[in-house]
């Protein structure tokens, strides 16, 4: 029987944790969240408990990318697909070095 779980992976690994790392940066630093924590007082240890909390999905999600495991990637796809009816429009937005030559 197949039974959905979440699964903690307790092996260290420097890199994806350097990548997720600056991922988490990237996604929150000078954003809506930032600001609107700033806002209304939000405590520091809260919001560093949905950093922390996002960035362990982002791993995870990371691992099973850099495995190959399209399987479970599209297990969770499915399952989430759907439920996301509080996001209105999605347009990529990437930062980077840009060659203008």
């Amino acid at each position: 029987m197949k039974v959905w779980t979440k699964v903690q992976i307790h092996q260290k690994n420097k890199k994806i944790e350097e990548i997720v790392t600056a991922y988490i940066n990237y996604l929150f630093k000078d954003t809506t969240l930032a600001v609107l924590a700033k806002k209304y007082k939000i405590d520091s240890n809260d919001m560093m408990q949905v950093y922390q909390e996002l960035a362990s999905r982002i791993s995870g999600l990371l691992i099973l990318y850099l495995g190959n495991d399209k399987k479970r990637l599209h297990d969770i796809l499915k399952r989430y697909h759907g439920e996301n009816a509080y996001l209105n429009q999605i347009i990529p937005e990437v930062e980077g070095y840009v060659d203008r030559s």
